[in-house]
């Protein structure tokens, strides 16, 4: 789920708008996650048992700790606080308060102004404090709307629901200008950085969708009529993924190695249908006729 995503299941659409808000970060969140943490996980969270899990937090683990950067590791480090921080946003909403963390940035924001968050600071130090998790003094602070926008991970709260900041949704229309630019560039729209550009910025306007912003359906609309298009090179990639998908499908078509290779291939067909729409439709008839089968075994 993605941070836009957790944030709009977190304060509800419904929601009146916040007046003040506390920040606490904690300090060098990843290297103090120890791997007794990241053990706990593997074994009381996700119940695997505990030779799987000693394992695992090896493989997910640097000199004892959780490496930043890791691709595991914000998922890991999120889980962290997993038991008691359930009971902290219980106590919390009991005052009226709503409490959201994204990794190691915590806030919890009040509907009354000038509120004191003594109780609220203390018992977020006291989970910190049971995990050995140290706060940045330096990084907490109090923000009030009437001074400036209140913003929360990212998106403003000032309002009945949450909204981007003005300048985010700015920095997205010239995003869109910006590709629509290289759109007209001769032959750029198949090459490989054009296709990452565009998914990226397409990345971006959809975040418009997840607050409900207005230019949301008109940015999709601009973008998609200069999506990214295929190139000799592509075809004859999935022709030599086809090829290998009809030579291994007898013996591996239960497995996740061809499911994934299928899928892949499939999605490339999709850009190639873009301008060579006939030698797509031919190489898709081929896919469909060696599918994948669809039980347990294909997600192993």
């Amino acid at each position: 789920m993605s941070l836009l995503s957790r944030f709009l299941t977190q304060y509800g659409r419904a929601q009146a708008f916040f007046r003040q808000s506390v920040k606490i970060d904690i300090k060098d969140f990843f290297d103090n996650i120890h791997r007794d943490h990241v053990i706990n996980i593997f074994q009381d969270i996700l119940h695997y048992p505990k030779e799987i899990s000693e394992t695992l937090t090896d493989l997910c683990t640097f000199n004892d700790c959780l490496p930043q950067g890791g691709l595991t590791s914000s998922y890991l480090a999120c889980l962290t606080l997993n038991f008691s921080e359930y009971s902290v946003v219980q106590r919390l909403q009991k005052k009226g308060l709503t409490y959201t963390r994204y990794v190691d940035d915590i806030t919890v924001s009040s509907k009354v102004s000038n509120y004191d968050f003594g109780y609220a600071k203390r018992i977020i130090y006291d989970m910190l404090d049971q995990k050995d998790l140290p706060t940045n003094e330096e990084k907490c602070s109090v923000t009030y709307d009437s001074s400036t926008p209140l913003i929360v991970h990212g998106l403003r709260v000032s309002f009945q629901s949450p909204r981007l900041p003005a300048k985010e949704v700015s920095k997205i229309r010239a995003a869109v200008r910006s590709i629509e630019k290289l759109a007209t560039i001769t032959n750029y729209r198949t090459t490989h950085t054009y296709r990452k550009d565009y998914n990226r910025c397409m990345g971006r306007v959809n975040k418009l969708a997840r607050v409900g912003h207005s230019q949301h359906y008109k940015l999709v609309d601009r973008l998609t009529a200069i999506k990214p298009l295929a190139r000799r090179q592509d075809v004859r990639r999935v022709r030599s993924t086809l090829r290998k998908l009809e030579r291994y499908h007898a013996t591996h078509k239960n497995t996740r190695w061809y499911y994934d290779r299928y899928n892949t291939a499939n999605a490339k067909l999709n850009i190639i249908q873009r301008n060579f729409p006939n030698i797509a439709d031919i190489l898709r008839l081929k896919l469909k006729a060696i599918k994948p089968e669809y039980h347990h075994n294909a997600y192993k």
